[in-house]
C-alpha cells in the first residue's frame, strides 16, 4: 500500500518519463492506463490516510489541550501560591506591627509604673523619715527631760547622802567625844 506522497511521486516520475508531443514543446504523450491506475490507488489510499491525518490532528490538539490545560493549572496554582505568600507576608507585617505597637505599649506601662512606683516609694520613705525625725526630736527632748530629772534626783540623792553623811560623821565624833 503506496501512501498518496508516494503516488504523487509516481505520477510526477510517468509525467517527466513520457515523450513529448511531435508539435508542442510543453505537451506529452502518457499512459492513460497507467495514470488511471494510479488515481485509484490515490482514491483507495485517501481515506485511509486522511483518517490518519484526522487522528494525528485530533491528538495533536488533544496534546495541544491538554498542555494549554496544563499550563492554566500551572499558572493558577503559581496564582494562587503567589497569593498565598503575599497574605502571608501581610499577615505577618501585620503580626510584626501588632506586635511592636504591644511593646511599645509595654515599655510605656513599665515607665510609668516604675515611675509611680518610685513616686509612692519616696511618699512612703518621706513619711517614714519624718516619723522617724519626730520620733527622734521627741526621744531628744524626753531624754533631756529624763536626765534633768536624774540630775535633779541625784542632786537630791547626793544632798541626802552627804547630809547622812555628815549627820554619820557627827554621831561618830560624838561617841568617841562622848
Amino acid at each position: 500500500m503506496d501512501s498518496i506522497i508516494d503516488l504523487i511521486d509516481d505520477i510526477q516520475d510517468l509525467l517527466e518519463s513520457s515523450k513529448k508531443s511531435a508539435f508542442s514543446a510543453n505537451k506529452i504523450t502518457v499512459d492513460k492506463q497507467e495514470i488511471i491506475e494510479i488515481l485509484e490507488d490515490m482514491r483507495y489510499n485517501l481515506p485511509s490516510e486522511l483518517a490518519q491525518a484526522k487522528r494525528i490532528s485530533e491528538k495533536c490538539e488533544k496534546i495541544v489541550q491538554e498542555a494549554h490545560n496544563k499550563g492554566n493549572l500551572i499558572i493558577k496554582q503559581a496564582e494562587d501560591q503567589a497569593e498565598k505568600l503575599v497574605l502571608e507576608h501581610e499577615i505577618t507585617k501585620q503580626a510584626k506591627e501588632q506586635a511592636d505597637i504591644i511593646v511599645d505599649d509595654a515599655r510605656k506601662d513599665a515607665r510609668e509604673l516604675r515611675s509611680n512606683a518610685v513616686a509612692y516609694a519616696d511618699a512612703l520613705l518621706g513619711d517614714v523619715e519624718e516619723a522617724v525625725s519626730n520620733t527622734l526630736r521627741k526621744i531628744e527632748d524626753d531624754s533631756r527631760d529624763v536626765v534633768a530629772q536624774l540630775n535633779d534626783s541625784f542632786g537630791l540623792i547626793t544632798d541626802d547622802l552627804n547630809a547622812e553623811l555628815e549627820l554619820i560623821l557627827k554621831n561618830r565624833n560624838e561617841l568617841k567625844t562622848s
